[in-house]
């Protein structure tokens, strides 16, 4: 359900929230690190300094950190001032007329899908997804470890 700019925002966020420290990043050691394409990092970074997710400093040193501390930081926080996620309250047949009363044949469904949805990004922190190691990440470290290679 994320577009593009929405997945960008999520990696460069999870970036910063994985960054020790309170300095800020620039958008090109942000972009290098996450894959993402520098000019369309820095718009979506500064739409989230906007929306007040965001701090930014221009100059010498300057560029983003979070806000806030990263448990603070919901999903929602991030997707919402990027993609307007009210956006889904719209029929998904496309009919003007759809609601409990009036519904079309998805409209249960559909309800069912975006408040899971919508749950998940209020529940779900920066924290939650910074500190996650993937089975293939601690596979890795483990391959790589000074202890391990000994053996």
């Amino acid at each position: 359900m994320l577009t593009q700019t929405g997945e960008y925002a999520l990696r460069a966020m999870v970036y910063m929230a994985r960054k020790p420290g309170e300095g800020f990043c620039g958008v090109k050691e942000i972009a290098a690190s996450t894959g993402v394409p520098a000019n369309y990092l820095a718009k979506i970074l500064q739409q989230l300094a906007r929306s007040k997710v965001l701090d930014s400093q221009k100059g010498f040193g300057g560029g983003f950190r979070l806000n806030r501390p990263r448990e603070e930081i919901t999903l929602f926080d991030v997707i919402d001032p990027l993609e307007r996620v009210e956006k889904f309250d719209q029929c998904v047949l496309g009919q003007r007329l759809c609601n409990d009363q009036v519904a079309c044949p998805l409209h249960d469904t559909w309800k069912a899908i975006k408040g899971q949805y919508l749950g998940s990004l209020h529940s779900t922190t920066l924290q939650d997804i910074a500190d996650f190691r993937s089975k293939a990440e601690v596979l890795e470290h483990k391959s790589t470890s000074p202890a391990l290679s000994k053996r």
